[in-house]
């Protein structure tokens, strides 16, 4: 069996020389990431291949947080380089934060709602009142 694990460590070894060359080679954010999940995996494998030759359960906790560090990795560079809007990925000039900002402005939160569950216009209450010069409907007085 020794034969059979000393021949998967040199494979292993392979695949994460191969993985470091693409790291360093690139071209893309995206191809340096994988091959960091690659080498991740050989490193994995490697312990994995340790525990197996010895027979000992010590490399256990190691292959855990390795394990864990190299999900968290890929899940971290995933986060980090997804595409963004041009308009979201740039700062703004003096004129359009303010023109954003008297577009927020305009929005006011204190409204009532149009699409509210009481809202006249969903219950259809509306027609039945009259209707101020706001357009909102009146308010009966219910004596």
């Amino acid at each position: 069996m020794s034969v059979l694990v000393y021949a998967a460590m040199a494979l292993v070894v392979l695949a994460l020389l191969i993985a470091l060359v693409r790291i360093e080679r690139g071209p893309s954010i995206l191809d340096r990431a994988v091959a960091t999940d690659v080498t991740t995996a050989a490193f994995v494998a490697l312990i994995a291949l340790l525990i197996a030759a010895t027979g000992s359960a010590a490399y256990v906790p190691l292959l855990v947080v390795i394990t864990l560090v190299g999900f968290l990795a890929t899940v971290t560079i995933a986060r980090f380089t997804s595409a963004e809007k041009a308009e979201e990925s740039r700062i703004l000039t003096a004129e359009e934060d303010a023109e954003l900002t008297a577009r927020e402005a305009e929005i006011d939160d204190d409204d009532a709602p149009v699409h509210g569950p009481d809202s006249p216009r969903v219950t259809g209450e509306m027609a039945a009142l009259p209707v101020t010069r706001d357009d909102t409907p009146a308010v009966e007085d219910e004596r």
